[in-house]
This record gives C-alpha cells, structure tokens and sequence, in this order.
C-alpha cells in the first residue's frame, strides 16, 4: 500500500515535455536517486523510499504527460511533509498539478491544513489494514498447526478404535486379521482425501 500523487499539467494531460529534460532534472534535484526498469526512486534516507514512474502518451514514448508518485506507507509516515515538498518542488518547476489521488483533487502549498488531516486519514486507514491483516495472518498460521497436528492423529485414532471394536467382536481370528486389514485400507483411502482438502484448503485462505 502506498500513498499515491500525480503531477501533470491537466486532467487530461494536455502538455508532454521531453522525458530526457524531466529526467534529467529529477536526478538532479533529488539525491541519492537510483534508477531500474520501472522507474526512478529518490532515497531521502537510506531505507525511506520516493518512487517515480514517468507516464506518456500511446505515440509519445520520448515525451511524459504524467508524474506517478508512490510513497509506501512505512516511509510516508516517517517522511511527512518532505513528500509533498517534493511534488510541489516538480509541479513549480515543469509549470504543472499536483493531484492527491487520495484526497481526489488538485492541491497547492497553501492547503496545508487539508493536506495534513487527509494524511493523518490515510495512516489511520492503512494501521488498520494492517492490524487486520496481521490478525488474519495470525489465525491462519494457528490453524495451519492445528492442521498439521490433525494429519495423523484422525488416522491414527480411526485404526485404534476399530482395533478396539474387532477385538470386542465374538469372532475368529482370521475375521478380525481381515477386519484389520479393511481398515488399514480405509485409512490409507481417506489420508488422500484429507490431504487434499486441506491443501485446497490452506490454498483459498492464504
């Protein structure tokens, strides 16, 4: 989950701007800046992350109508404000927006009181993401265990109680060697199907 911002000059984006300029300005103006196939991202510290993907047109390839700004939300707590330096920093120097897509609307420098409580909304909304994922995380892991533990247990207390069973019947001994066998049979039957059950199981609740 991130926090999310685009900068461009319209809701149309309407003007492009040669990619190598935009670029170019970038990993001037912010450092340390590293750089892989999908994008750019600026490292304000060493473990806070900034990422900027360059957006163009179907037949623009060498110009960009579009700045995506992806903080995750570890860092976006930590950084603050930086990141919103950052946009405005970008959108004043290429004459363009800064739209907050959580917010749903362009913003400038003066809207700092509504900049401020939606970041607050926006944290508040991922911590508690967060604690209920961690919470589902947590059950699943235990019921995984308890799957585990299951595995040869119910086999294993199905072959001793029909042992029991046999061994109570007024029948020969050959009956009941035969008896034995079924079961052993039976268990050997339902392990399989246990196994895929759980593997089906295990699979949807991941």
């Amino acid at each position: 989950m991130s926090y999310d911002i685009d900068i461009h000059y319209d809701e149309n984006h309407s003007k492009s701007l040669p990619k190598d300029e935009i670029k170019k300005f970038l990993q001037n103006r912010f450092q340390p800046m590293s750089e892989d196939a999908t994008g750019l991202s600026y490292w304000p510290e060493p473990d806070q992350q900034i990422q900027f993907y360059l957006g163009h047109g179907d037949e623009e390839k060498d110009f960009i109508n579009n700045i995506s700004i992806c903080v995750p939300y570890p860092c976006f707590e930590r950084l603050g404000d930086k990141v919103f330096d950052v946009c405005f920093i970008i959108a004043e120097h290429l004459g363009w927006q800064v739209f907050d897509n959580q917010l749903g609307k362009y913003i400038k420098r003066e809207d700092k009181e509504i900049i401020k409580d939606t970041s607050a909304k926006s944290l508040n909304l991922f911590h508690s993401l967060s604690g209920q994922l961690a919470k589902q995380s947590s059950f699943s892991k235990h019921f995984k265990k308890r799957l585990i533990t299951t595995k040869l247990v119910i086999p294993l207390a199905m072959f001793l109680l029909g042992c029991c069973l046999i061994s109570m019947l007024d029948i020969s001994v050959k009956k009941q060697v035969l008896m034995v066998i079924l079961i052993v049979l039976s268990v050997i039957v339902f392990l399989p199907v246990y196994l895929l059950a759980k593997r089906l199981f295990l699979k949807r609740n991941k």
